[in-house]
């Protein structure tokens, strides 16, 4: 049941119906069933696997709140439980094919064949974020930032709530359970700001992402045949079509939610204007960059550790993000070079506070947009890989961007077509910048704009969906 699919908005439709219309004690039964639902629609034998963990963190969560006080060795191991179990399932299904093809194949190396026999493990859609977000629960528990939840069926769907489930934003107990304690009415405005960002949500997976999808897996198929400028044009278009897929399913997760009243945390926040690496990292994907600084990063000691030490946090931080989001040396490839960028820029910036030049660095307008492109087009280069696996086939697409530039990129199997993405693809870059000036809302801020173009905005959407929309099977973080 896919966020771009009638039948995912009839299924919303009479949740939300079900949901206000019940008493206020049965209302988060309703949500649990509803998300049960939603997620077992798609394979009934993940669910075992979702309540297996969700039982898991919620026990050994009771077992820490009971012995925090008391003794802190014992909730210590009620945590080193939770964390075993949940990393362990996730391993497991996520990484098992990896690991032993790794193995093997370090072994041919030395001439050693290896013929270890594997059966297909199916990857359980949304493990990589249920499991993030019921170990924070557990982790906030043993440090005491969250209060035990006696209520099994309220943790429950903090862990599986159908909004979040498949891929985030990765929320945290202390946002959503408090949430599912209020007492929830129908209000008109919910559902109108909630309804305006699934609108946009849709706007920015089916009439962006997926038609820049198109012109992408073209080029990218066949890329021995192409320019340097076709690829690159490629490439930036898959810069944008993976911001547009997640970026557009956050938001109409975000805006479902928002319909029954519900405020899930921000998950972007115009990553591509970000004039370093540091701030882009502050912008794209928040919720697992800050599950990862908060339960990883400053768990190995943070920055208040000697520098050698930092370098291996700020390195560590980034590889684990790459290898979370894939089982293969690609992703991990895409986290080393955003380490690199991470700490060269850190670097760079020291020299310059050294130097003096910092501030004329940081202040001026033309050096500002200098870096944002800068920062974009580093961004872009390491798109490649995370998109094609083959680091071949990678490294033939960067040697070509970076040699072969001459002439037109090629327009695709329609001009027409590409024409149309190109056009659309600037439309949503405009409505970028209004949001970066601050006149159009950004995650439900005020907007300068006054309200009768806002609605023709919205209207026209609308329209734009219905005719240019294109429905793809599935959205592309589907796969992390």
């Amino acid at each position: 049941m896919l966020f771009n699919t009638p039948e995912y908005f009839l299924f919303l439709l009479i949740v939300l119906v079900g949901y206000f219309l019940c008493p206020g004690k049965y209302k988060n039964a309703v949500l649990l069933l509803a998300s049960y639902f939603f997620y077992l629609h798609l394979k009934w034998e993940f669910g075992i696997l979702l309540l297996s963990t969700t039982l898991v963190n919620y026990f050994c969560g009771k077992k820490i709140g009971t012995v925090i006080n008391s003794s802190k060795s014992t909730a210590k191991k009620w945590l080193i439980v939770a964390i075993v179990f949940s990393i362990g399932v996730l391993a497991y299904f996520k990484y098992t094919g990896f690991f032993i093809d790794s193995v093997t194949g370090f072994l041919s190396v030395f001439g050693i064949q290896a013929h270890v026999s594997t059966w297909k493990i199916l990857l359980p859609v949304g493990i990589s974020f249920y499991t993030f977000q019921s170990l924070s629960y557990t982790i906030d528990v043993y440090r005491g930032k969250q209060v035990v939840e006696r209520d099994f069926i309220k943790y429950a769907l903090f862990v599986s709530f159908f909004p979040t489930i498949l891929s985030g934003p990765i929320e945290r107990s202390t946002n959503m359970l408090k949430q599912f304690s209020k007492k929830k009415c129908f209000a008109s405005e919910d559902l109108l700001e909630g309804g305006k960002m699934i609108i946009w949500g849709l706007f920015k997976k089916m009439v962006v992402a997926d038609r820049l999808a198109e012109y992408v897996d073209w080029a990218y198929a066949t890329s021995g045949s192409q320019s340097g400028s076709t690829l690159l044009l490629a490439s930036i278009f898959y810069t944008f079509q993976i911001y547009c897929d997640f970026g557009g399913y956050t938001d109409i997760a975000i805006g479902s939610a928002r319909m029954m009243g519900f405020r899930l945390m921000q998950n972007f926040n115009l990553p591509y204007f970000a004039d370093s690496i540091k701030k882009f990292w502050k912008r794209w994907h928040i919720s697992l960059t800050s599950w990862f600084t908060e339960y990883v990063y400053f768990s190995l000691g943070g920055n208040r550790v000697k520098k050698s030490r930092w370098i291996f946090n700020i390195s560590a931080i980034f590889l684990l993000s790459g290898l979370w989001h894939g089982a293969a040396w690609s992703f991990i490839v895409w986290g080393a070079l955003h380490a690199s960028y991470y700490l060269v820029e850190y670097y760079i910036n020291v020299g310059l506070k050294k130097g003096g030049l910092y501030e004329i660095f940081s202040n001026s307008r033309l050096v500002k947009w200098f870096r944002i492109l800068l920062c974009f087009s580093l961004v872009n280069i390491a798109w490649i890989p995370f998109r094609v696996t083959d680091f071949g086939h990678a490294s033939n697409i960067i040697g070509k961007i970076f040699t072969n530039l001459s002439g037109m990129p090629a327009v695709g199997g329609s001009s027409a077509a590409t024409l149309l993405t190109l056009l659309m693809l600037v439309l949503f870059i405009i409505v970028e910048i209004f949001q970066y000036k601050g006149y159009a809302s950004n995650y439900f801020s005020k907007s300068k704009i006054p309200v009768p173009f806002r609605y023709f905005f919205y209207a026209s959407l609308v329209i734009f969906i219905a005719l240019l929309g294109v429905t793809s099977s599935q959205f592309v973080y589907f796969q992390f």
